[in-house]
């Protein structure tokens, strides 16, 4: 027995889920329980039961009745509108036969009502049918306050837990005479948030770096000379993404963090041995991701391609891993760069060749890098800062530099294939005999919602593709599409589309069907509506025949609804930079869906295997498709020459309407293709396919003259051009100066943009009188010093050896362009000579932007030049 003295007891009985019909009895002291199983009777009165038994609506008369018991007669009973305690709905006295009952019309009925007596509360019923009507509805409770997070956005595991202080930072150090560039080849990488199901991108990012030792004559290091590259992760502390909201500005930032604290990352590991197994050869994933060994935070390996084409022949990889993978939330160690690369092979395996080498790229390559799309608390942030750091064979750091290593987990097609009740505009589901919603996900209230919807899309889609092509893919998932849809982003060792027959396949079926970027952009391009109207509908061009721009909102709506489908992202804004900037979009350079899907597997089929169309002149012959990933516009496509010599007034051409050197579409009007414009004047175009490029077969090969890819093109010093420019869709600068983009170029330089200061690599003393450097013209690009005063003293010598090198970014006339823009704020020395901008002698300020023309200066510009 167990002794109680105060309230025994307040028991609910309830009869259905919602309460409704409840028992509700509230006793009161009157009795103690004494010894084995005896009642003593106290002096206390017995217990008082008062009870709330029913409370019924009725529809036809309007009428409330709510009646219970009581032990008392004559005690009063009240009842209140739960929801609305300052309503009283009525009060009745207990009767003879120990009752009570109130029964009343009202005209509207409550939801919930409540029972006191004597100031307590009897008991709360839900009104039996009360119509949907009633009011007022219960409250809801406001959700737990998320945890309050450090302001730190950062990323060192891609395995879900529970955070708890920011990850500790290597120091942002190093000494003076070194320069550190970093970058991730393609600006952006696009993963998934639900792989359980299907997959089309692993988490799988890639950094290239080179170490410059400064001097008169700089030094590009290698492995040789004793250095050794790291990455970890680290954090901006004025990051966009911590005021809340999203990078593109559309909305709050995507949080992965349940109410308990957990952060979810990604489910790749869990499919990861499965699921891209077909991708390596036979054995070669299980030796990395060995069977019943933990692989979390393990990157997928990256075969060394330059070791298998311009090497021995062996095929060997690598394989990185995130910082935190020995303590996920705890640690952040520096992980070494694995390789360093010489010559970069591009596509040149003998059965599928299309592509070329590049030479001497000299960089430290850190290649499969497993980030996924949310930050260790939580946060989606697409634009995570990773901390590279040079040293030497006694660990000393030489150098230092944070660079973004971009992650986006928004590349899903939810937008059509979740079901309209998940957020679906219902094009995808309305034909499907069986469509998955978020309920089908077995991890539904363990997972984010965005995850689970993932979970569902994909599972439409394969039962969509099954219904369709009579396939089995639902019972054969985890998927990845391009294990039959070929890729050549996921072709990491170059070998091509692989099938049947083929020893390395290893599973893959990519000799019967067409590629990935086909099926995907022909099959979605050519839809419509019920309306007959495309569902992808046609953007404008960036100009039109008077050459004003097209409605920038209007254009940015086409946007969302056509690459931003698929791609990163309405979320994300993908396509950032100096071209956002500008107003470019997406199929400005790359051209409409049936464009892009028009490539060069266009012919294959199962009835008609290994068609793939590769004669190599796809820049010169109409005929020839594309290859996706590999023939793409470069620089040179829209910065065709100088002011002096470019293709802005050629037949077909769009020009940039803010100035008058530049084209605003990479390509010209009426190209079916949408080629890439390659320009005759190479001044900022990227490296070109020479004769004697060991890809090459002899003097007729049709790839000679063709242009390499951006990002894994040289330049000044055979530097590499996203070193000084930044990454691909993020060309430098970004337009928010906040931006994580902006990061490295500021470390290096002090202001952000193209890696313009020459003092960056350059001793300064080469650029003083009698310097190396003094007055050259062989900068990148053709530039003269920049942030030299020297230069500023003396550049009309210069500028007398060949008046043309002025003109060319200066403008026909002196007048100033684009090319010849302050990359930022500077103070120059004015001469006596009158001048529209600097009109007395002594310093005057140059702000950022001002296009320098001579007669900001020189009352006669170069006129005065060409006489004499």
């Amino acid at each position: 027995m167990t002794n109680r003295t105060g309230p025994l007891e307040r028991e609910n009985r309830h009869k259905n889920r919602s309460g409704a019909g409840r028992l509700s009895r509230i006793c009161y002291p009157g009795a103690t329980l004494l010894g084995v199983g005896l009642l003593a009777l106290t002096s206390l009165p017995a217990a008082a039961v008062y009870t709330l038994d029913e409370a019924v609506w009725s529809v036809e008369k309007s009428r409330l009745v709510v009646r219970g018991r009581g032990d008392e007669r004559g005690a009063i009973v009240s009842v209140e509108n739960t929801y609305a305690p300052d309503q009283v709905l009525g009060k009745d006295d207990v009767n003879s036969r120990l009752r009570w009952r109130i029964s009343k019309i009202f005209s509207s009925a409550p939801c919930r009502v409540s029972a006191f007596h004597d100031g307590q509360e009897i008991g709360q019923l839900d009104v039996q049918d009360a119509p949907a009507d009633c009011a007022p509805k219960a409250p809801i409770s406001p959700p737990d306050p998320p945890p309050e997070l450090p302001s730190v956005s950062i990323n060192s595991t891609s395995t879900s837990g529970f955070p708890g202080d920011p990850v500790d930072e290597a120091p942002l150090t190093g000494l003076p005479g070194y320069a550190l560039f970093a970058i991730n080849d393609l600006g952006m990488h696009c993963g998934d948030l639900d792989t359980r199901i299907s997959s089309i991108l692993p988490p799988f990012n890639l950094l290239h770096a080179t170490l410059i030792r400064r001097g008169e004559e700089p030094d590009v290091l290698k492995p040789n000379d004793g250095v050794r590259l790291f990455y970890s992760a680290a954090s901006n502390p004025a990051d966009p993404i911590l005021s809340g909201q999203n990078s593109a500005g559309s909305g709050p930032v995507y949080s992965s963090m349940t109410a308990d604290g957990h952060v979810y990352k990604t489910n790749f590991w869990e499919v990861a041995r499965e699921a891209y197994d077909p991708f390596y050869p036979p054995g070669v994933l299980a030796a990395f991701y060995p069977p019943g060994q933990d692989i979390l935070d393990l990157g997928l390996p990256m075969p060394d391609v330059e070791r298998l084409y311009l090497g021995d022949g062996t095929l060997q990889a690598t394989q990185q891993s995130m910082p935190g993978r020995a303590f996920p939330f705890g640690q952040n160690v520096p992980r070494e760069f694995a390789v360093f690369v010489r010559d970069q092979p591009f596509f040149i395996n003998p059965a599928f060749k299309f592509g070329y080498v590049s030479e001497e790229v000299d960089w430290f390559e850190a290649a499969g890098v497993p980030l996924s799309a949310f930050d260790d608390y939580g946060r989606e942030n697409p634009w995570p800062l990773y901390r590279i750091q040079a040293k030497d064979a006694n660990d000393r750091v030489l150098a230092t530099v944070d660079t973004v290593v971009p992650i986006s987990g928004e590349a899903n097609c939810g937008a059509c294939h979740n079901a309209p009740i998940d957020g679906g505009n219902g094009e995808a589901t309305k034909n499907l005999a069986n469509i998955a919603t978020t309920l089908d996900d077995p991890q539904l209230d363990e997972l984010p919602l965005e995850v689970s919807k993932e979970y569902a899309a994909d599972l439409n889609i394969l039962r969509l593709h099954d219904q369709k092509h009579d396939t089995d893919l639902e019972l054969e998932s985890p998927v990845v599409c391009q294990r039959c849809h070929y890729t050549p982003a996921l072709d990491l060792a170059q070998l091509g589309p692989l099938g049947p027959g083929d020893g390395l396949a290893n599973g893959r079926e990519q000799t019967t069907v067409r590629s990935m970027s086909n099926v995907m952009h022909s099959h979605h391009g050519s839809l419509r509506n019920a309306q007959g109207e495309l569902l992808f509908p046609a953007m404008d061009p960036p100009v039109d025949s008077t050459g004003n721009p097209r409605d920038a909102l209007q254009a940015r709506e086409v946007l969302e609804a056509t690459c931003y489908q698929c791609h990163p992202g309405r979320r994300t804004d993908c396509l950032r930079g100096a071209m956002a900037s500008g107003g470019m979009l997406c199929q400005d350079c790359h051209g409409d869906m049936l464009q892009v899907g028009n490539d060069f597997s266009r012919r294959v089929t199962p009835d008609n295997p290994g068609d793939f169309e590769l004669g190599g002149d796809y820049y010169t012959n109409p005929d020839q498709p594309r290859v996706p990933w590999a023939n793409e516009p470069g620089c040179g496509s829209c910065h065709t020459g100088d002011a002096m010599d470019n293709m802005r007034d050629e037949p077909g051409t769009l020009a940039a309407p803010y100035d008058s050197v530049r084209l605003i579409q990479a390509y010209l009007e009426g190209d079916g293709k949408a080629t890439p414009i390659v320009p005759s004047n190479k001044r900022f175009a990227e490296d070109v396919i020479e004769a004697d490029n060991p890809a090459v077969d002899g003097s007729n090969d049709p790839r000679i003259g063709n242009p390499m890819l951006y990002r894994v093109s040289t330049g000044h010093e055979d530097i590499f051009c996203e070193a000084c420019h930044g990454a691909t869709h993020g060309i430098w600068p970004n337009g928010n100066p906040l931006a994580n983009d902006n990061v490295t170029a500021n470390q290096l330089q002090g202001h952000a943009g193209t890696i313009g200061e020459c003092s960056v690599c350059h001793d300064p003393r080469a650029f003083e009188d009698g310097g190396e450097l003094e007055l050259t013209m062989d900068g990148p690009h053709g530039m003269h010093p920049v942030g030299s005063d020297n230069w500023n003293d003396k550049h009309k010598e210069a500028s007398r050896n060949g008046g043309d090198n002025c003109r060319s970014c200066h403008g026909r006339n002196g007048e100033g362009t684009v090319l010849s823009r302050m990359f930022t704020d500077r103070v120059l020395e004015c001469k006596d000579e009158k001048g529209s901008f600097c009109d007395d002698e002594g310093p005057q300020l140059f702000p950022k932007g001002h296009q320098v023309g001579c007669a900001d200066c020189h009352e006669e510009g170069l006129r005065k030049l060409d006489r004499e």
